[in-house]
């Protein structure tokens, strides 16, 4: 059961489950699995029963495609903002994911949930001006020469020790 469930997107994909002494099958998305913490063993699993004709709320993820120009061409950084969207729809119409095409995008350049392209029949339930990804400048990180002492800093500054073997002169003649 471990090995099934590391294939699927739980939450989003719908499972047909037989009842042991019940002849029909019904219809469950998977909404929760627990894992034991040692070893890959599967230790509980909470579905959820699908009603036909009952639309559901599901986390569907967003896969950003390509690489975009402001990367490849400027050095800049993709940043992806929003990994899921909620959605409301029919069981039978629920998308594995929402994919959107990144090769567009120059530097300072960002897309939102408005420009997702989501199938008929399915209601996104975040608002439309959400950013999904931005394309950012490259983030630089000066490093800091050790600064010299200024007058004051260095008037304020210990007294050193004589080095070994050298003898202080004191007042007395």
């Amino acid at each position: 059961a471990a090995h099934l469930f590391q294939q699927i997107s739980v939450e989003n994909t719908i499972i047909e489950l037989k009842v042991k002494g019940d002849r029909s099958k019904i219809q469950a998305l998977v909404r929760e699995v627990q894992v034991s913490p040692a070893r890959p063993d599967v230790l509980h699993i909470d579905f959820y029963k699908v009603q036909k004709g009952v639309k559901l709320e599901v986390e569907i993820p967003v896969t950003l495609e390509g690489i975009p120009n402001g990367v490849r061409h400027d050095g800049g950084v993709l940043e992806q903002l929003i990994h899921e969207i909620p959605v409301r729809c029919l069981p039978d119409q629920i998308p594995e994911s929402l994919d959107i095409d990144v090769v567009g995008l120059n530097l300072h350049d960002s897309l939102h949930v408005s420009d997702l392209r989501v199938p008929e029949g399915i209601e996104v339930l975040l608002t439309a001006e959400r950013t999904l990804c931005v394309v950012s400048a490259p983030r630089v990180v000066l490093e800091a020469a050790p600064a010299e002492p200024t007058g004051e800093e260095a008037e304020g500054a210990e007294p050193m020790a004589p080095a070994e073997g050298v003898e202080e002169r004191g007042g007395e003649a």
